[in-house]
């Protein structure tokens, strides 16, 4: 797990969901013990944290092993999932260790015999916004994306839930057109209803203010 570089918040935000989850075992353990729930003494397991941004991924391998670890989970980041993968396709069965991955590999990529992916991809995202959107009873929608490939995957996803359920965009443009002020001022003002022709900025700013952007990004800063 990330506990310094970019992803260290997130790194360390997973960490203590595990050592609190931990420390909640470790007292439902000793109440139950007393009730013979709990005969042989397991108790709640070790947890043990390596910074995934500070060592390569044989390294921290080889420490887990040495550690007689039973179980691995992460890393966070995309790239490093992928490592990891093929560093266990490459060893031997006996010595892979059973591994909880906190992102996907790459859909062409398959995964090892010891290895679960589990994470929230923005194509998971972008579809529970259209099924959101279509349980909301909204039919009018424009898509705004940029031309990153993650807006682009999301953008992809989102256009193919509404299809299935039969229900088409009014438009989907790339926000970092230079063209596009001229060309949402128009759409919006059918979808709202209004006689003036806002441009990105201001539609920006008012999607932003009804979803509460600022003050979870002020949330967000404060827990960095």
């Amino acid at each position: 797990m990330p506990q310094s570089g970019p992803l260290a918040a997130a790194g360390k935000a997973v960490r203590d969901g595990f050592v609190a989850a931990h420390l909640h075992a470790a007292q439902t353990t000793t109440r139950s013990s007393s009730l013979s729930r709990d005969p042989q003494g397991i108790g709640a397991p070790q947890i043990t944290v390596l910074d995934t941004a500070s060592a390569q991924l044989p390294e921290l391998l080889d420490q887990a092993r040495a550690l007689g670890a039973d179980l691995l989970v992460g890393p966070l980041d995309k790239n490093r999932t992928a490592q990891l993968n093929s560093q266990s396709n490459r060893g031997q069965q006996e010595q892979r260790i059973p591994t909880l991955l906190l992102n996907y590999l790459p859909d062409d990529t398959a995964a090892s015999s010891n290895i679960v992916q589990f994470g929230l991809a923005v194509e998971d995202e972008a579809r529970a916004i259209a099924r959101r959107i279509q349980a909301e009873g909204l039919t009018r929608v424009i898509v705004l994306h940029n031309t990153k490939e993650w807006s682009e995957r999301a953008r992809d996803a989102l256009i193919a839930e509404f299809t299935n359920a039969s229900l088409t965009p009014e438009a989907s443009m790339n926000a970092a057109n230079k063209d596009v002020d001229s060309s949402i001022g128009p759409i919006f003002s059918r979808v709202v209803g209004i006689g003036s022709t806002p441009d990105v900025k201001q539609v920006t700013s008012v999607v932003g203010s009804t979803l509460l952007v600022d003050a979870s990004s002020a949330r967000h800063r404060s827990l960095e």
